[in-house]
């Protein structure tokens, strides 16, 4: 067994996953449904490392494409059960384990952060499974605890399951599948597996395997050990791998420190001017519910590799932005959160994409490609969307520093103000001199190009400008975009 720096990860095209033990924690559930079955139906008490073991030993030595069936039939010989038909059988199985899979499956740590950051370097990702579309279906349409970090069926790019060939794990034959697929060779691909089947499988289909640690594979540790050609304990240790390999940090997790650089931040929690409060509401400091506002201005982690990078003035009201999050919490899926955010019934969203989509020339149909902050990042006291109940130019200035950071972080073509004080915001950072009023900005800055990044200043979506006026400016966009 090689260590995994010795790994060239840099020769690799394909990233191939088994997903029970592997990319899900999910092997327990079967040892425990296994176990009821054979107390319900055969009256006998048996351990669950027997358990395991006899399955383990049964699949790696049959070779039927129904295997599952075969196993039930296995069951009854065995012990005998009461219930004598194995597609019966099977059937219970599915009814035992299914409220398991679909209440408290969840993915291993860290695994979705890894493929979110292979999937960011470019790599081919594949999910290699003996599983049947039916388990499949219930990870990727009913288990909300796993929907809401990743939905396998839309982060792999391709997915073989037990209905894709005839011959199960250790044969080859989902491997050679997947290569004969891509027209690949062995060399270009890597293997995740957690079990001694499935590195087994990976070595005779001629491809380098990383074993990654599962307690319930214990028993045929040695073995694994034996012919696997890499080992890790956990994802993180793989994750630091590749970080050192692509000196590169996941633009996921540098918003996650960024969210937590806001929260600590006080400068405008406490304003008090002329009798009135003109402070605002830190919603960063609870860093889950940060992240958990389904809008077009919190949608950040989405659009993160954005082209147009669109800056408001502030978020509006904290009570909305509450209940936004307590809505999504109700479901937190990917579903329900693109719900929220298509309901979301705003003007300045409104008439922001139509200017957008007009001006395009047919380049976008709706702006969910569009990264969208503000340049006030706390949200508003109270009930108010405007006035003067916040210090704007204050809060604007002291906020500059995270604009700033979120700039670099998306690396945007165009950055696109609304309204004056995100305008206001961009003259700090980028060092230019403001005119008093928005109109003579516009006049004197149509557009500005500064440290590789295009600056286009516009009127608020919603302002009493004519829509002529305001098309004219916003299709300056794409004269950058071509």
């Amino acid at each position: 067994m090689k260590k995994i720096s010795d790994l060239d990860l840099t020769k690799k095209k394909y990233i191939i996953f088994d997903m029970d033990g592997t990319l899900i924690d999910s092997i327990g559930v079967w040892n425990h449904t296994d176990q009821r079955l054979i107390k319900e139906y055969g009256k006998v008490e048996i351990r669950l490392e027997e358990i395991q073991k006899e399955r383990d030993a049964f699949l790696h030595r049959m070779e039927d494409s129904d295997i599952y069936v075969s196993y039930c039939d296995y069951l009854i010989r065995k012990y005998p059960l009461s219930i004598r038909n194995s597609k019966e059988l099977l059937k219970r199985r599915w009814d035992i384990s299914g409220k398991i899979l679909e209440e408290e499956m969840d993915f291993k740590e860290d695994v979705v952060e890894l493929i979110y950051l292979l999937k960011e370097l470019g790599f081919t990702l594949i999910l290699a499974t003996m599983t049947t579309q039916v388990q499949l279906d219930i990870y990727t349409k009913k288990n909300k605890k796993m929907l809401s970090k990743m939905n396998l069926s839309e982060v792999f790019d391709f997915i073989t399951r037990k209905e894709d060939v005839k011959r199960k794990k250790p044969n080859p034959e989902i491997y050679l599948t997947i290569m004969d697929h891509y027209q690949a060779k062995a060399s270009e691909c890597l293997i995740f597996e957690d079990s001694y089947t499935g590195v087994l499988a990976s070595k005779q289909a001629g491809i380098e395997v990383v074993n990654i640690y599962d307690s319930y594979a214990d028993v045929e540790r040695e073995k694994i050990y034996s012919i696997t050609d890499y080992q890790i304990d956990c994802y993180r240790d793989f994750i630091d791998f590749v970080e050192s390999v692509y000196q590169v940090t996941p633009k996921k997790r540098k918003f996650d420190e960024l969210i937590k650089e806001m929260g600590a931040c006080s400068f405008c929690m406490n304003l008090q001017s002329r009798g009135r409060d003109n402070s605002l509401f830190n919603i960063y400091k609870d860093f889950s519910f940060a992240k958990e506002i389904p809008s077009i201005w919190t949608d950040w982690y989405q659009r993160l590799d954005a082209s147009i990078f669109v800056i408001g003035q502030d978020w509006g009201p904290y009570l909305d932005m509450k209940e936004l999050n307590s809505r999504y919490q109700q479901e937190p899926t990917p579903e329900n959160w693109k719900k929220l955010i298509e309901e979301e019934k705003s003007q300045t969203k409104k008439r922001l994409t139509k200017f957008l989509v007009e001006s395009s020339n047919g380049k976008i149909r709706d702006i969910n490609s569009i990264y969208i902050t503000n340049a006030i990042m706390c949200a508003r006291k109270g009930e108010k969307y405007r006035g003067d109940d916040i210090n704007l130019k204050y809060s604007t200035l002291c906020c500059s520093k995270f604009l700033k950071k979120q700039i670099e972080l998306v690396k945007p073509k165009v950055i696109v103000s609304l309204g004056y004080y995100p305008f206001l915001s961009l003259s700090k950072i980028f060092d230019f001199v403001l005119p008093k009023t928005l109109a003579e900005c516009i006049e004197k800055y149509p557009v500005i190009e500064k440290d590789n990044y295009v600056i286009i200043p516009l009127y608020h979506p919603v302002a009493q400008v004519p829509n002529e006026k305001q098309l004219a400016q916003v299709s300056k966009i794409w004269e950058y975009l071509k």
